[in-house]
């Protein structure tokens, strides 16, 4: 095929570019197909997407519910008032007669351990109805002379209790505290538990010594919280 001069391609194009240039400017000027409104010209576009995403959603927005269920939850709420002090002040003992019967002066009590075999029994048997237990609460089944924790805790009550406080000049015994239960301490409000027993346990009772009646007088010095461990030994 024969070259074309460049005279001969610009007249060739010339034709094809102005069509071209027809259609840019129609199309520019909205009068053909797909034009674009001259108002909107320049705007952004209006994404469905981008709009749902703009407009706040019913979901996310929090609800009334939600949000009283938050500061029920996050500031107002407290935990419920603990359970009433319901333990018995201390009182003087209504089992003089127990003692009476086992051949025994209350206000002058022998160590445990100078009771004579049947004083013992009878001892024992004042101790499982001044506790609410049977011989199982300290015994470990038929062999009573066998060391136990419970036992060295009631050999420890009787000398340093029953043997040296008094309730308002009157005999304490095992039911002037216990009064049926064998546990009756356990309380989850320490303040009020600490209370109840400065109250019933230093200024309710008295010594038969003389002396004068503090915390340190079961709990030792330093103060030891759980001095009953100590006893079991």
């Amino acid at each position: 095929m024969a070259l074309l001069s460049p005279r001969r391609v610009s007249a060739f194009a010339t034709p094809f570019l102005a069509v071209a240039l027809a259609v840019s400017a129609v199309v520019a000027c909205g009068d053909g197909p797909g034009a674009k409104d001259p108002s909107t010209v320049g705007a952004p576009s209006a994404d469905p997407s981008a709009t749902a995403s703009a407009a706040p959603s019913a979901t996310v927005a929090p609800s009334a519910t939600a949000s009283a269920t938050a500061t029920a939850t996050g500031t107002t709420k407290t935990d419920p008032p603990p359970a009433p002090l319901d333990i018995p002040k201390t009182k003087a003992s209504a089992m003089l007669g127990d003692l009476k019967a086992a051949g025994l002066d209350p206000a002058n009590l022998p160590p445990l351990a100078k009771l004579t075999p049947e004083q013992t029994r009878k001892v024992m048997s004042s101790f499982t109805k001044a506790l609410g237990t049977d011989c199982k609460g300290c015994h470990n089944g038929p062999k009573f002379d066998s060391p136990t924790p419970n036992k060295e805790i009631a050999e420890k009550m009787w000398d340093r209790w029953v043997r040296t406080l008094t309730k308002d000049g009157q005999t304490l015994y095992c039911d002037s505290c216990h009064q049926g239960k064998k546990e009756f301490l356990g309380h989850p409000d320490h303040k009020a538990l600490g209370g109840w027993m400065h109250e019933n346990f230093v200024d309710g009772v008295g010594r038969r010594d003389g002396k004068t009646q503090d915390c340190n007088f079961c709990h030792g010095t330093p103060f030891a919280g759980e001095f009953l461990d100590s006893w079991k030994k």
